[in-house]
């Protein structure tokens, strides 16, 4: 069976658990989707953004014997490896992108609106030649009009909103009405 979403976006304001959240997510994806060889990434606008959720894997691989048994942590670099499948959780860094491009796997994005036109460009075929790829990315509210995370949001709202029909589309807002 194939997964339903491909493309999920969460929107929540400061301080609600999303980081951790997305870590896991991130490992989920990586230990029990059942796919050999599978890669995910934690990605972000920077290294220092994108080790966040990262981190929070790291801990929950740490403090769990059932991921401790399956899992091993690379101290050096924090890749974290599911021996099983074969499959490795990595960071992604938006800015040290030079010579990513070909990436295949899964990726969590936090802070969607910071991201930039150069990582967007590296995430937007990532899961091409993936069964079941998923783009699971997080954010809090932005300010860039113009941005990524705007046309991602933009985008999710028109889908729920039954001006767009993708199926493949997860968008989830947690937000105050306006005014």
């Amino acid at each position: 069976q194939l997964r339903r979403y491909r493309w999920a976006l969460v929107g929540v304001p400061k301080k609600n658990g999303k980081s951790p959240t997305a870590a896991m997510v991130g490992l989920y994806l990586l230990t029990a989707d059942g796919e050999r060889g599978q890669k995910v990434f934690s990605a972000a606008k920077d290294g220092k953004q994108a080790g966040i959720v990262h981190t929070h894997a790291r801990a929950m691989v740490d403090m769990s014997p059932a991921l401790s048994a399956e899992c091993k942590i690379n101290n050096t670099n924090g890749v974290i490896a599911h021996l099983p499948t074969r499959s490795s959780y990595s960071i992604l860094r938006g800015d040290n992108i030079k010579g990513q491009e070909g990436l295949n796997g899964s990726v969590i994005i936090d802070e969607t609106h910071v991201v930039d036109s150069r990582l967007a460009a590296v995430l937007e075929y990532m899961g091409a030649s993936r069964a079941e790829p998923l783009q699971f990315e997080v954010s809090t509210a932005g300010n860039n009009p113009q941005g990524y995370g705007k046309k991602q949001w933009d985008y999710g709202k028109a889908v729920n909103e039954g001006m767009i029909d993708d199926d493949s589309i997860l968008f989830v807002e947690y937000t105050a009405p306006a005014g």
